[in-house]
């Protein structure tokens, strides 16, 4: 009986990964691993460290959207099409890792290729068994990067993308003892125009390319420009418990 498995490949440096992550990549012969249309996979970079190592692996890189699409049937096709190629490798008898950054249930794309795997290995009565392993997220390595406690004792912690910034976002942050927004793009002026309005500037900041060689962290007070790279985020303290 064949395995499937999401495993966590934390936020970018190739040693901050589990040891049992290590392990299933060291044994499977075959890993798959989301990649977009143009460039690289991010998350087989992150693996590369790992895979010089054992190299004959059989590569599965599934194209899958890094922004799911507001037509729900384009988006359940791909992830449909992504976990079928995965299941017929388990049916051949071989395990499969996929290769997730950071950990597979936060925000990820393999949430929804978890879905449909589970979805169709149901519908076939599967024998292969599918699991999960959490990885290190970019919330917490940005938090031990930033030498900076994440939340103490009794406050009450929100994690928002940067994409739902709305009427209610003042409130959320208002009501949240430490706030981190993800994924910040386009959104960084308009973060930092509301946090100057709310005077919480001085109270957050900003990472990006958390554990990489490129890493930088910047107090948003300082921070004066206006678009920021998907790999950021911004950790908010307004000490609210």
């Amino acid at each position: 009986m064949a395995k499937i498995y999401g495993i966590g490949m934390g936020p970018g440096d190739a040693e901050l990964i589990t040891v049992k992550a290590r392990d299933i990549l060291q044994n499977v012969p075959v890993i798959a691993y989301p990649t977009p249309e143009n460039g690289t996979s991010f998350v087989r970079q992150i693996a590369d460290f790992w895979l010089k190592q054992w190299p004959q692996k059989i590569e599965l890189p599934i194209a899958l959207p890094m922004k799911i699409s507001a037509d729900r049937k384009i988006t359940d096709s791909i992830y449909a099409s992504a976990a079928k190629q995965i299941i017929i490798h388990a049916e051949q008898g071989s395990d499969v890792a996929i290769l997730c950054e950071g950990d597979p249930f936060i925000y990820g794309s393999f949430t929804y290729l978890f879905e449909s795997l589970q979805s169709q290995m149901a519908d076939k009565k599967s024998p292969h068994q599918l699991s999960v392993i959490a990885g290190i997220s970019s919330i917490l390595c940005s938090a031990a990067n930033m030498q900076k406690p994440l939340a103490r004792q009794s406050e009450p912690m929100l994690i928002i993308p940067a994409l739902v910034i709305d009427d209610d976002f003042k409130a959320r942050i208002a009501s949240s003892g430490v706030t981190i927004i993800m994924k910040i793009s386009s959104r960084f002026g308009a973060l930092r125009d509301l946090l100057e309005e709310m005077d919480l500037l001085d109270d957050a900041d900003y990472i990006e390319y958390a554990s990489l060689p490129q890493q930088k962290i910047i107090a948003m007070r300082d921070a004066d420009f206006s678009h920021a790279p998907y790999f950021s985020l911004v950790i908010i303290r307004n000490g609210k418990a």
